[in-house]
Parts: C-alpha cells; structure tokens; sequence
C-alpha cells in the first residue's frame, strides 16, 4: 500500500472555503479512481494560518500512476483551489505503509 500526502496552507478566514472546497471537488476525485483505498483531511490551525495535509491511500504505485500520472510527484492545482491558498508543495510525498 502507497500513502500519498499533499499539503497546503490557507488563513484561518478561507480555511472553511478550502475545506468546502475540498470536500466537494477534490475528495470525490480521489475517492472515484480506482486502487484508492481511503482518503482524509488533516488540519492543525496555528495563529492566523490553517495547515492542511490531504492523505491518500493507493492499492498499488500502477493504481497511483493511472491516478496521478507518470510524474507522481507533482501535484496539480487550478486556478479556484490556487486561489484560496496562501502556500502549497508542488511536490507530493509518497510512503510505503510497512505495518
């Protein structure tokens, strides 16, 4: 199993937006492609900034591939979700879950 985690950063003001934003656009594309065996939202709000991490799980790297494309590691944004981010990684991180 192949965890993926993206992460971004938000003010606290449109933390409610990006959430929204993220529930009903980002998930269900994630929760739809296949090999994707769960999905959730992480957030810590730290002073006048919302940190989120968006952690997936995949069955297998060829799951991840048909999902995410052959360069795994960039993590694409549109303008909306852009929008409402102060920061983001271009780079997705991937784990192996060993237990």
């Amino acid at each position: 199993m192949i965890a993926r985690s993206c992460q971004a950063v938000t003010l606290v003001s449109e933390a409610d937006r990006y959430l929204e934003y993220l529930n009903l656009v980002v998930l269900p594309t994630y929760q739809n492609a296949q090999g994707n065996l769960g999905t959730c939202v992480l957030q810590e709000i730290r002073g006048g900034l919302s940190y989120f991490v968006l952690l997936s799980f995949w069955a297998s790297w060829g799951d991840l591939i048909c999902f995410a494309g052959p360069d795994t590691e960039t993590v694409i944004q549109n303008p909306e979700e852009k929008s409402l981010l102060i920061a983001s990684e271009s780079i997705a991180r991937h784990y192996e879950v060993i237990c």
